[in-house]
């Protein structure tokens, strides 16, 4: 049992200094620059956990009507988070090139 727990604390703390730390990671020189297939990487695996997330509460939802007592349809999930996360990034991506070109 205290083992558990002692996972469960370290599991904790490691991602509490992920997010701490990637903030001062994404300020590099790189990151700053505008390149559309740069712009739409970042976007896409920083949307992918939520995205991936959602995915699995809706499907946990419809799957209680459709399919009481099934388990995860991870297939559905994960490309609903792909198709969801590389929308975005295309979005987002498109845009930030555009403002750059403005300016």
């Amino acid at each position: 049992m205290l083992s558990k727990l002692l996972q469960v604390k370290l599991v904790i703390g490691l991602l509490v200094f992920l997010l701490v730390v990637t903030p001062s990671l994404a300020a590099t020189e790189e990151v700053r620059s505008h390149d559309f297939w740069q712009e739409a990487d970042i976007t896409f695996w920083q949307t992918l956990p939520f995205a991936t997330l959602w995915g699995f509460v809706i499907e946990r939802q419809f799957s209680a009507l459709m399919f009481p007592g099934s388990s995860a349809h991870w297939n559905a999930i994960i490309s609903f988070a792909a198709v969801v996360s590389a929308g975005n990034a295309w979005l987002h991506a498109r845009e930030v090139v555009r403002k750059d070109k403005k300016d």
